[in-house]
């Protein structure tokens, strides 16, 4: 989840998006093997981060000096991802940010994955 381009919308809290993310996934029947979010910590509020640990959504820290570090490491942990699981797969990002199209449309075409992209208006 790029959650520092696709923020939680003021109307629902995180705990609300994340059941409606499991619930895609189920209705889609995927087996959820990561669910991740990477950001500067030091960004996001407290209470967020709180209630993304009690979703056991797993976040990251990227230090944010550096412009799109956390789209970087995002973009690297998809790659392991298909690396490890294979062809077949599937990957359900939330980003609202087109630099991530490169690599999902890599591993859609190459590598057989089944992708879902969540944005903003969806979530």
């Amino acid at each position: 989840w790029d959650i520092e381009n696709c923020q939680v919308p003021f109307n629902r809290s995180v705990i609300q998006l994340v059941e409606r993310v499991r619930q895609l996934a189920f209705e889609r029947q995927y087996c959820e093997n990561v669910f991740e979010v990477v950001c500067d910590t030091r960004k996001i509020a407290a209470p967020l981060l709180d209630d993304l640990n009690t979703t056991q959504v797993t976040v990251i820290h990227v230090c944010g000096f550096t412009k799109n570090a956390s789209d970087l490491i995002l973009m690297q942990r998809i790659d392991k991802f298909i690396a490890d699981k294979g062809y077949n797969s599937a990957i359900v990002m939330i980003s609202d940010d087109i630099n991530f199209s490169p690599i999902l449309s890599k591993h859609r075409n190459n590598n057989r994955v089944e992708v879902t992209l969540i944005q903003r208006r969806a979530a």
